[in-house]
């Protein structure tokens, strides 16, 4: 199959290759472009599926509600055509944590989808390693933006993104460390990222793509 994994060194490529190893999938070929244009490519049939992590619900996909509307007739039967994929293999909740797409996320959603969630983190430069005066002073930067998203963290909840009521100050994260500069008693971890092999360029969108490509940025 064709597959679009995200733009390079992207997060979401990194965890589509992550997906592949775990379940032993090995795509003909993987392309890597940005996320608009992978929707594009499936819908147009130049690839058979994409993998993207966002928060729900990503407004690319709400854009794609405007199809149900439209008057054109080779726009308008488009979702018709994809669909979500279920991810749900007992091999990915080692890493990743049940969820669920559902029709209250993207109104051409029929039934849910069950999917699988990823942590984010706020990944630092670690400037605890060096006694100088520049290190000292970005160190208490990170301090201070510690800081402040922990005693604003209600605030943040309350009037900003829906993601924000799910942030846990106090989870354990296994495969990183907490920043020294904002976390007291971190402990030092390796962290290791692979990168897809046997990439492919895609050819050059038609006048329907660049249409459905406006549609999708929001920019129509």
């Amino acid at each position: 199959m064709r597959v679009v994994v995200g733009s390079a060194g992207s997060g979401s490529m990194m965890t589509a290759v992550n997906l592949f190893s775990m379940l032993k999938i090995k795509p003909a070929k993987m392309f890597q472009v940005d996320a608009p244009e992978a929707v594009v490519a499936v819908m147009a049939n130049r690839a058979d599926a994409m993998v993207f992590v966002g928060g729900k619900p990503v407004p690319m996909f709400k854009n794609l509600e405007k199809l149900t509307a439209t008057k054109d007739a080779q726009l308008g039967g488009l979702l018709d055509e994809v669909h979500f994929l279920p991810l749900n293999q007992r091999e990915l909740k080692n890493q990743y944590e049940p969820a669920v797409i559902t029709p209250s996320d993207y109104s051409f959603v029929k039934q849910d989808v069950p999917t699988m969630a990823v942590r984010s983190v706020l990944v630092t430069y670690d400037f605890s390693q060096r006694n100088s005066v520049y290190y000292k002073f970005r160190c208490k930067q990170l301090a201070n933006l510690g800081k402040a998203l922990r005693e604003n963290l209600a605030e943040l909840q309350k009037t900003g993104h829906s993601k924000w009521k799910t942030v846990n100050f106090g989870a354990e994260m296994a495969m990183w460390k907490r920043d020294e500069c904002a976390w007291p008693q971190a402990k030092p971890t390796i962290v290791e990222a692979v990168a897809p092999a046997g990439t492919a360029e895609t050819p050059e969108p038609s006048a329907l793509e660049k249409e459905l490509l406006s549609i999708i940025t929001g920019k129509e």
